[in-house]
């Protein structure tokens, strides 16, 4: 456990006695180049080498100074043991850069590498020190102090991105429904599930050029990158394998659209938050010592999922944020931008460079088999060609989403079965992960019974958070995640205080250990919409007898139907009532929808009834309807748009 009393810093100096003046003249030096020294006759608490042990690991320089006398002293050996601990162990190829010896000569440095009896040879190779100079006086010159300085600067600079980079939490989804809530869900990286994606690339015609096996395609030339796919189809996790491409001279962040778009910081700050935040909190995390990294370094900016930007005026706020910092650092900046709508790409315009559109590529039939295998290995489940066999023929949206795919293992292992559609593998996966049946929880006792009532609950109140999530966001506006449960929890419930509190710390908790849910939000859009859709649907039908009870909230839905952003939303909601209600009630809600929806394109609504499998003749029938009495009537142009859609819907019968 890390101890409270050793503050964060940027330098640890080791040193002995005799040593004082040259550990001054260094210290004093490192704060006038705005580095923080830690020492311990300054900060040293309790035993003097359990705190250097200590304060050596939470610094992000551990640096000695080596002179004849240092090495006679009996005070060095903890220090060579800690160091030889370091450069032995897994992170040695860290610490052999984050050491820095400042030795009296060479032949000091030599001796005191040969008191290392564990460490490789090779990395004491790699391990180089500073060799002082001194004046008649036995101080060190100022030109040996600014070379201290600038290397160490140099080391701190050099080893950020490696920090990042290992304080940056690999993708995981959780597979394995679990309902104890004493015990965490099995989480899995998907580097280990991950099967190697293929990208087309497309101009603005939409004819593909080329298609490419990896991620180096994006990062070569002069060019800015967006890969679009649909909702689930792996576009994160296929940008995530551009670490793995990327080189020691490359920065590679990654940032949330969503979030750009309403921080009306300037996108460099935004970037040394985003640092801090993953990094942690310390001293040398500066944003002096953030922009020198910046600047040498090729920067690789990934902007996550333009699809989730809200509104017109967000977005060009979002590309002219991006615009400004990409005109003044273009020579070392490569952006790649994702998205579920090749359309967004047409906004992208910085200067005369070129946007090039690749899309992520469907699963293959082997690609689908491997997944499943590697997915069914992880359960220990022998059944993985089985299961390959029960999705091989479902459509292409399902079959070729890593997500779904995923998900689809988790019903399959729970019930032997897989549901059909989009919305019927959405159901079945909250059933099973949300379920407060008792047998499932095997340790339900353990829950304090001012829970329980909650966990029976947990639909109705994560439906509540999402619709309510989602109508703030298409509204621009943000809201923490805890803030927002505990005012639904609040209405619910009406417990205020540190009950209220309490109930709010379980239920994140609680769904944290869910696989649809992680960190205070949905494991992926696609949740937040699903469930969102769910609770529109609840409120508009009566459960009993499937009939409208309350037409306004399906108003207040289809009020945003030309609204991009709710597409998503507006599907599932139409397609889960179609397993619902009856063909009747089906009329009577696309009459109704049709009637008093301003509609001047019916593709969403066609493009649902392809995805209906209950009710699809009295949906289509309705449509077809309602464009030739608007034609009729003059409120819609004549007849013409049905020989677009007869045809690519198949609607000949309608």
């Amino acid at each position: 456990m890390p101890r409270t009393d050793i503050k964060p810093c940027d330098v640890f100096i080791s040193w002995t006695g005799t040593d004082s003046e040259i550990k001054k003249q260094i210290a004093d030096t490192l704060r006038r180049y705005g580095m923080e020294p830690l020492l311990s006759d300054e900060h040293c608490q309790g035993d003097f080498v359990e705190w250097s042990c200590a304060a050596a690991t939470s610094a992000h320089i551990f640096m000695t100074i080596i002179t004849e006398n240092a090495l006679e002293s009996k005070g060095m050996e903890w220090e060579l043991e800690e160091i030889d601990k370091k450069l032995c162990s897994d992170e040695g190829a860290y610490w052999k850069n984050a050491i820095i010896p400042v030795c009296q000569s060479l032949e000091v440095f030599a001796e005191y590498k040969a008191k290392f009896p564990n460490a490789k040879p090779e990395t004491l190779e790699k391990l180089s020190a500073i060799i002082m100079k001194t004046d008649e006086n036995g101080k060190l010159t100022q030109e040996s102090l600014d070379e201290i300085c600038r290397k160490t600067s140099e080391r701190i600079i050099y080893h950020m991105p490696v920090l990042y980079r290992e304080n940056t939490k690999p993708s995981f989804i959780k597979l394995i429904s679990l309902y104890d809530i004493d015990v965490a869900d099995t989480e899995h990286s998907f580097e280990k599930l991950y099967i190697q994606r293929k990208i087309t690339e497309f101009d603005k015609n939409k004819q593909a050029l080329d298609n490419y096996d990896n991620p180096e395609e994006l990062l070569s030339g002069e060019h800015i990158s967006f890969i679009y796919g649909p909702a689930g189809c792996g576009k994160s996790q296929y940008i995530s394998q551009i670490r793995l491409t990327s080189t020691e001279d490359d920065f590679v962040m990654s940032l949330s659209c969503a979030d750009l778009s309403a921080d009306s910081h300037e996108l460099s700050d935004i970037m040394f938050a985003e640092y801090s935040k993953i990094c942690g909190n310390k001293r040398f995390y500066t944003k002096d010592f953030f922009i020198r990294l910046l600047q040498t370094k090729r920067l690789i900016l990934v902007l996550d999922g333009m699809d989730e930007i809200t509104t017109k005026n967000a977005t060009r706020s979002f590309v002219e944020k991006i615009g400004e910092y990409y005109k003044a650092n273009s020579e070392r900046t490569t952006l790649i931008f994702t998205g579920r709508n090749e359309k967004d790409s047409d906004v992208l315009v910085f200067g005369d460079k070129n946007v090039r559109r690749f899309r992520l590529d469907k699963l293959t039939d082997e690609e689908i088999e491997r997944l499943g295998s590697n997915l069914f290995m992880l359960f220990q489940d022998p059944r993985g060609d089985e299961f390959y066999v029960r999705v091989k023929d479902l459509n292409d949206e399902i079959r070729s989403n890593p997500m779904l795919l995923s998900q689809l293992a988790i019903i399959y292992k729970d019930r032997g079965d897989i549901p059909r559609t989009l919305v019927g593998i959405l159901d079945a996966v909250s059933s099973i992960t949300l379920s407060s049946d008792v047998k499932r929880h095997r340790n339900l006792q353990a829950i304090p019974a001012k829970y329980k009532e909650m966990i029976d609950d947990i639909g109705m109140i994560l439906k509540s958070f999402a619709r309510e999530k989602y109508e703030k966001a298409a509204e621009g506006k943000s809201i923490e995640f805890a803030k927002m449960f505990s005012h639904i929890l609040k209405e619910r419930y009406g417990e205020r205080g540190d009950i209220l509190r309490s109930r709010t710390e379980f239920l994140l908790e609680y769904l944290g250990n869910r696989a649809i849910f992680a960190d205070g939000n949905f494991y992926h859009k696609m949740f937040l919409e699903y469930f969102a859709s769910v609770s529109y649907y609840e409120e508009a039908f009566d459960e009993d007898y499937g009939e409208i009870e309350d037409s306004t909230v399906i108003d207040s839905l289809f009020c945003h139907y030309s609204d991009g952003y709710w597409k998503d939303v507006i599907k599932l909601f139409l397609v889960k009532a179609d397993s619902c209600i009856d063909g009747v009630t089906t009329e009577e809600l696309y009459r109704h929808i049709l009637s008093d929806t301003v509609i001047t394109d019916y593709t969403l609504l066609f493009d649902v009834c392809r995805e209906l499998i209950v009710h699809k003749k009295e949906a289509s029938l309705v449509l077809v309807s309602d464009i030739l009495e608007k034609s009729i009537n003059g409120k819609y142009p004549a007849y013409g748009p049905l020989f677009w859609y007869v045809p690519e819907y198949g609607l000949y019968e309608s």
